[in-house]
């Protein structure tokens, strides 16, 4: 095992005896916000809890135009990183973008107009009505989250 796989494996580790059932952290969420704990986004940049629900909803309705973990640009751009690109607090903003990017490019979001200049004016899929607010956060949960490959570093 060469000492890069050892170190990995010892922050895997770690991490989730610390953020482990035993440790004493609560996963709670607040309807606006998400609680900064072991394993959620907060506006320090954490990760957030893996959602399962949240790369299913992905796949269904984003994977299509975007890369969930990586850089690569599709039609849109690819999501890693997501929780430190975008304004903050980013899952505010991920939320309302994903519902209706349009009404955000017209409010002035200085992030929109740069995606949209980037994109060539290539229009997103307005979600709202089609998705509900708690699915949009399940997709930014699997966004924020570590990749889903073991052998990945955040």
């Amino acid at each position: 095992m060469t000492f890069f796989r050892k170190i990995t494996s010892l922050n895997i580790l770690v991490f989730f005896i610390s953020c482990g059932p035993r440790s004493g952290v609560h996963h709670e969420e607040k309807k606006e916000e998400l609680v900064g704990s072991c394993g959620t986004v907060s506006e320090t940049g954490t990760y957030a809890s893996y959602s399962p629900d949240g790369e299913k909803l992905f796949k269904l309705n984003c994977a299509v135009c975007h890369a969930a973990h990586a850089d690569q640009k599709l039609t849109g751009p690819g999501l890693k990183g997501i929780a430190y690109r975008v304004p903050q607090p980013a899952d505010q903003w991920f939320l309302k973008y994903v519902l209706n990017n349009e009404k955000v490019f017209k409010s002035g979001d200085a992030y929109a107009a740069k995606l949209r200049g980037e994109y060539k004016d290539t229009p997103m899929t307005i979600f709202e009505g089609q998705l509900e607010e708690a699915d949009i956060m399940a997709i930014y949960k699997y966004l924020a989250g570590p990749p889903a490959s073991s052998n990945a570093i955040p």
